[in-house]
């Protein structure tokens, strides 16, 4: 039993990575179940053994957006020691990440760009990542020292840079603007 529920999970965590990149190169309105079928190399009907719909399909993705956006912060926990250390580790993400940004946009931003424009029922969920960026921001401008109230607006102000360059480099496919943003970012950082 255990070790078909190994398979199972696998085989569904294989659908969702498959699912995840091509809603992330394609966006979710132009993705169908079968390009997700393609790319997983299963046959269509394998895919609604696992989720009933395209909407489950996309809240997975949403659900899975949401943790790499808390593994990353963690990590990011772990390797820095200051609050401005950890921030400008944050910016170089989007500096690790350029070239995929460049060509797709930003992940994260993206997928809530495209769930959120209708204010449909995913739209809370998908933002979700997007809140936890900004308030994990928030939390570490305040531990740099600053008031509640200008935490928030600084997080918010970072985070916001940082989707304006994904979209950037996106629309002009220039990578190079997402370093020299970043190069900005880290220094207004360590000026505050």
């Amino acid at each position: 039993m255990l070790r078909k529920q190994n398979r199972s999970i696998n085989k569904e965590t294989h659908l969702l990575a498959a699912a995840g990149r091509v809603v992330y190169k394609r966006g979710v309105m132009q993705t169908t179940l079968s390009d997700i079928a393609d790319e997983a190399g299963v046959p269509l009907g394998s895919i609604y053994y696992y989720f009933k719909s395209k909407d489950d399909i996309i809240t997975a993705i949403v659900g899975d957006r949401i943790s790499f956006v808390n593994d990353r912060l963690k990590a990011i926990e772990q390797q820095q020691d200051g609050p401005k250390e950890r921030l400008k580790a944050l910016v170089h993400v989007w500096v690790e990440d350029r070239d995929t940004d460049a060509r797709y946009g930003c992940p994260v931003g993206s997928l809530c760009y495209e769930l959120c424009k209708g204010r449909g029922r995913l739209s809370e969920k998908a933002s979700e990542p997007l809140r936890l960026l900004i308030d994990w921001s928030a939390v570490q401008f305040r531990e740099a020292g600053h008031t509640r109230a200008q935490a928030r607006e600084l997080g918010t102000h970072l985070n916001v840079v940082l989707q304006g360059i994904s979209l950037v480099a996106n629309a002009y496919g220039a990578p190079k603007l997402i370093d020299s943003e970043a190069c900005r970012l880290c220094k207004w950082i360590d000026d505050l």
